[in-house]
């Protein structure tokens, strides 16, 4: 089975002081898009920028606190799309959080995400 492409939609909160929320932009029966993005190992998933802001995210361990690598995971500009995207390993989940892969925002810390492996 080929690879699915996702995206992610970044969002701003709904008054200047209310930080920017991570939107699977996926289409759903209700309308109401999940609050983590499912996808499988090897699919690619980037970030589509709508709040005007540069973002920058780094996998996090499951308090959102701790980044799990130091660099970069990825860099979005202001008004932009993640390229390229990430793609989802094996690697980047820890046995003791099952198949969810946390993620947060390094300029907005208070930002964060998550994606949910399914199979």
């Amino acid at each position: 089975m080929a690879a699915q492409n996702w995206t992610i939609k970044i969002v701003p909160g709904k008054d200047v002081t209310d930080p920017a929320t991570f939107v699977p932009d996926v289409y759903t029966p209700s309308g109401i898009a999940p609050d983590s993005l499912q996808a499988q190992f090897y699919d690619e998933v980037s970030w589509n920028d709508q709040t005007g802001q540069d973002h920058q995210l780094v996998l996090t361990d499951e308090t959102f606190l701790n980044a799990l690598t130091p660099e970069t995971l990825i860099e979005i500009a202001k008004w932009d799309s993640s390229y390229p995207g990430y793609v989802p390993q094996p690697k980047d989940v820890s046995p003791a959080t099952g198949s969810v892969i946390y993620y947060k925002c390094t300029i907005h810390t208070e930002e964060h995400g998550t994606i949910t492996i399914v199979t």
